[in-house]
């Protein structure tokens, strides 16, 4: 399922939006760090 898209804060973490709600490597990320947007 499409989401609004976010992304993570970490520094160490590729530099990625994220837009699916079953990414696997958006479910990863700590709640403390999702941002939503492209960071663009």
């Amino acid at each position: 399922m499409r989401v609004p898209p976010y992304y993570s804060t970490n520094p160490n973490d590729p530099d990625v939006h994220h837009v699916h709600s079953d990414c696997l490597s958006g479910k990863q990320i700590p709640a403390s760090n999702r941002r939503q947007g492209t960071k663009n």
